[in-house]
């Protein structure tokens, strides 16, 4: 799948990505490495980014689709994920692209796969209206 038609697709499902985290994503889902992206690894790419989305909503307390620092760490460590702080400071400025404190959802899942966070892995309960992690 060309990079261009992949921006599109994400793009029309509300992800913007930069070029980087584009590049991120496509090396991602690409899990046989051939190159191309069949319709399984992008689904599987979907699925990855729902989880990532729940979990910024969930650090994202209030509401301004950015979380900072502090959130994500605490996001982090509730979902089970325990980084080394040194480590999680030193990627958190390195994908604050816009070196503003705060993640945008983009740079939060730049700081996920950086920090090689995988959230598809969680127990959780789904009860249709709210979904809850086990810690």
């Amino acid at each position: 799948m060309p990079f261009t038609r992949l921006r599109k697709i994400l793009s029309r499902a509300a992800y913007e990505f930069s070029n980087k985290q584009l590049r991120l994503c496509r090396s991602l889902c690409d899990t046989d490495k051939d190159g191309r992206i069949e319709f399984e690894e992008l689904l599987e790419l979907f699925i990855y980014l729902k989880w990532l989305q729940v979990a910024f909503e969930r650090a994202d307390t209030d509401g301004s689709d950015a979380i900072s620092q502090a959130e994500a760490l605490r996001v982090l460590t509730f979902l089970g994920h325990h980084v080394d702080t040194a480590k999680a400071k030193h990627i958190f400025k390195k994908v604050d692209i816009d070196s503003d404190n705060a993640m945008c959802f983009g740079e939060f899942f730049q700081f996920t796969v950086e920090a090689k966070i995988d959230v598809r892995d969680l127990s959780y309960e789904d009860d249709g209206q709210h979904v809850e992690f086990d810690s």
